[in-house]
């Protein structure tokens, strides 16, 4: 599997782990989506960065969260992803930050997430 073969670069393997995780919800194998989205997120938080994909970790771990019925760990981590989309929206230009609230998947899915659970 892609996740365990990129033990050796762990920003690319928190992606992957998250991307399954993603694939996992959708197949309703929401306990095992959920241990994947933690590994990737644990990863993002000793890490501190990734080189890409945060918001995918975040994500992917806010839809395992609440999909396992831990609604208040998903709401929170809802509101510090939002949060983190903002302050950097803020440092874009106004048409930039447009796009990226709009039209990167994962920031919009993670705005309108946080709508959905008052957490906006």
């Amino acid at each position: 599997m892609a996740a365990e073969e990129l033990v050796a670069i762990p920003t690319s393997r928190a992606d992957a782990l998250a991307t399954r995780a993603r694939a996992l919800l959708a197949l309703q194998r929401n306990e095992e989506a959920l241990a994947r989205s933690t590994e990737a997120f644990n990863l993002l938080a000793d890490l501190r960065t990734v080189d890409d994909g945060e918001m995918r970790i975040r994500l992917a771990h806010s839809e395992a969260l609440l999909a396992c019925d831990h609604v208040e760990r998903g709401r929170a981590l809802l509101a510090e992803s939002v949060q983190k989309i903002r302050a950097r929206a803020k440092k874009l230009d106004p048409a930039l930050a447009k796009n990226f609230l709009e039209r990167v998947p994962e920031v919009s899915r993670l705005v309108w997430l946080a709508s959905t659970y008052d957490v906006a």
